[in-house]
Parts: structure tokens; C-alpha cells; sequence
């Protein structure tokens, strides 16, 4: 994560009475860094400070926008569920709720997407080997232990949500990235054809989905891949995840690599789930599902740039677009899909 020195986001007094209690030791040197996150509604920060008795000498702050009452948030519900479910997340140390200050393990700055920038092909292939290995862990352990009173439960890919990706997507990609004024007839083709890959989701299986598992939001932390950025998580199809992973905007795979990993991951799905994959009917909806994640990112993407004046996005957009294109390009009953939209993006 990029860092900037910064003010503390409540007074120092605050900080050098609060920190001494949470690591039972005596702080100085109290500095504050702010860090670039995601597209969220929440503000990151890292607390540096000196102790006598303690080797942790930083924290990360998560800063929510609008403290949540009754006196519980996604992300402590959600972290605590996969802690229990032996997922790599970062351990959280104190909670102070009216504040809206969220205490958490510093994972350090290394990102997946940044490791594998300098990564050799051999190093490449073991870092996506463990992310399909926590991945499979996540879908089978969270799947199987999910109860009520955890926040995904409740929530779904479902025709509703799939719909509503793609619609933003209309908005804010087409409308206001691209400036694109569209005919009533043209949206009409639009959603007709959204509503066929979104009604084609809907009806798989539903697992536990993290719902942004790239690499950007995979820490490296003493060569252990961590996930950040989890409170969002709710229940769809076990390639959503697998989507994200493998047609993620910010790293492109080459063709034959994202063949080898899917083969990788149907042979441990095999294996875990002791049920054979339909491996034709199981690739028809990862392509499926990648064109709806990707057409979801773009919205995101689109609404970044032209809404947010957030440039982050922008390098990702290309990219994301030929992902698009070359899936719908795969199916007959998606040509007039990748027609409507060839016209509006050129």
C-alpha cells in the first residue's frame, strides 16, 4: 500500500492512552502514515511507534465512515467466521465502535499483484497454486460452517444483485466513463442479454464467496498469502472467486497458464468434494461468470474515474475489456451481446 505522512485521525492523547492498553507496553514515537486503499467508504492508516517490551512497533487503523450501530460491523463478524474456518486474515486487536476505529495486524506493503511483478514463472505458479488451495479451503470450510448470525448468509449472487452489477455497470461505465448516450433500443438489447447470463448464474450452486479475490487484495506476509478486504463476502457461484483470480484486471495470465490453474483447481474440487466436476458445463460458467465480473469492474472502474476522479482505475479498463470481449466472442448466443457493446465502446 502506498503511504503518506499524515495528522492522527483523533487526538494523540487518544492514541498514547489506548495503544499502551491494547499491547501492554509503553509507546513512543507516535508517527501516522495514511494508505491508499481500495474503492471503499473506509480510510486506512499505519500507526508507527517506538516500545521497550513489545516487538510489534506498527498498526494498521481501518477508519469506518459511519460507525455502525447496533455495535457490530461486517468485517469483525466476517473476520472472526474465518478465523474460525482457518483462513489466513489479518488478526485484530481492539475495536473502539463510536469511534469507528478499527485496530488491526500490520501485513506490511506486498501485495500479490506487487510479488508478482518480480517473480520468476516457477514462483508465479507456486503463489497461485496457495491462492487456489485457500480458495478451495475457503468455498468448502465457510460453506460448510456458515450460519445466520454471519453477515454472507444473508446475501447472494443472486438474479437481483447480478442484475444490478451489470445495470451500474450501464450507468457508469457506458454513461459516464465512455459518455456514451444509448438508444432506448440499445438498452433494451443490454439488459435482455444481461438478464440471460445473469438468470444462467443465479441458478448454480452457492458457496462462500470473498467477492474480491485478486491480487490486490492478497498480502504477502512471511511468504504466507493473507486476505484483506473480506467484509463484503456473501454466497454464489464457486467460480465468482475463481473469476476474480484468474481474470484479474490488475495482472494479466497468459491463455495456456489460466488453462493449467482451472485444470489445477477441478482436480483438488475433485479430490476435496469427492464428486466429479462436469468440466465442459463447469468452464461454460466460469467464461459466463467472468463476463459479468468484468462487466461489474468496469462500472466500479467507471464510477472511480468519471464520479471520483480516482485515476487508479484507469490502466485496468483495456485489459478488462478484452477479457470481455474474448469470452462473449466464445458463444453463438452472446454475439449479439459483444455486437452491442463493441459498437458503444468504439
Amino acid at each position: 500500500m502506498e503511504q503518506i505522512k499524515t495528522e492522527l485521525p483523533a487526538s494523540s492523547d487518544y492514541f498514547l492512552d489506548i495503544l499502551p492498553k491494547i499491547f501492554k507496553t509503553s509507546i513512543k514515537n507516535l508517527h501516522c502514515f495514511s494508505l491508499r486503499g481500495d474503492a471503499s467508504d473506509r480510510n486506512y492508516f499505519r500507526l508507527r511507534f517506538d516500545t521497550l517490551e513489545n516487538s510489534i512497533s506498527s498498526v494498521v487503523l481501518m477508519q469506518l465512515m459511519n460507525p455502525p450501530i447496533p455495535k457490530n460491523t461486517e468485517f469483525v463478524t466476517t473476520q472472526a467466521f474465518l478465523a474460525e474456518c482457518g483462513i489466513n486474515i489479518p488478526g485484530l486487536y481492539f475495536k473502539d465502535y463510536d469511534k469507528g476505529f478499527i485496530f488491526l495486524e500490520d501485513l506490511g506493503d506486498m501485495t500479490l499483484e506487487e510479488k508478482l511483478n518480480s517473480s520468476t514463472s516457477v514462483e508465479k505458479e507456486m503463489y497461485y497454486k496457495k491462492a487456489l488451495d485457500i480458495l478451495l479451503n475457503m468455498q468448502v470450510e465457510c460453506t460448510k460452517r456458515i450460519s445466520k448470525d454471519i453477515p454472507a448468509y444473508h446475501l447472494s449472487f443472486d438474479l437481483e444483485k447480478l442484475t444490478w452489477e451489470l445495470d451500474f455497470m450501464i450507468t457508469y461505465f457506458i454513461g459516464g466513463f465512455l459518455k456514451q448516450t444509448i438508444s432506448e433500443k440499445d438498452k433494451q438489447i443490454l439488459r435482455k442479454e444481461f438478464f440471460k447470463i445473469s438468470s444462467f448464474l443465479a441458478k448454480q450452486k452457492r458457496y462462500f464467496c470473498h467477492r474480491d479475490f485478486h491480487s490486490r487484495n492478497i498480502m504477502i506476509h512471511k511468504e504466507n498469502l493473507i486476505l484483506i478486504d473480506f467484509q463484503d463476502a456473501r454466497m454464489g457461484p464457486c467460480q465468482y472467486d475463481l473469476a476474480s483470480l484468474l481474470r484479474d484486471s490488475y495482472f494479466k495470465l497468459n491463455p495456456s497458464f489460466i488453462e493449467k490453474l482451472l485444470n489445477e483447481y477441478i482436480n483438488k474440487k475433485e479430490r476435496i468434494e469427492e464428486s466429479p466436476v462436469n468440466k465442459e458445463e463447469f468452464l461454460k460458467v466460469f467464461d459466463w461468470m467472468c463476463i459479468q465480473r468484468n462487466l461489474k469492474a468496469l462500472g466500479t472502474f467507471g464510477y472511480q474515474v468519471s464520479e471520483k476522479e480516482n485515476e487508479r482505475y484507469r490502466n485496468a479498463i483495456p485489459r478488462t475489456i478484452k477479457y470481455v470481449f474474448t469470452n462473449l466472442g466464445k458463444y453463438n448466443d452472446l454475439q449479439r451481446l459483444k455486437k452491442c457493446l463493441e459498437m458503444l465502446y468504439n
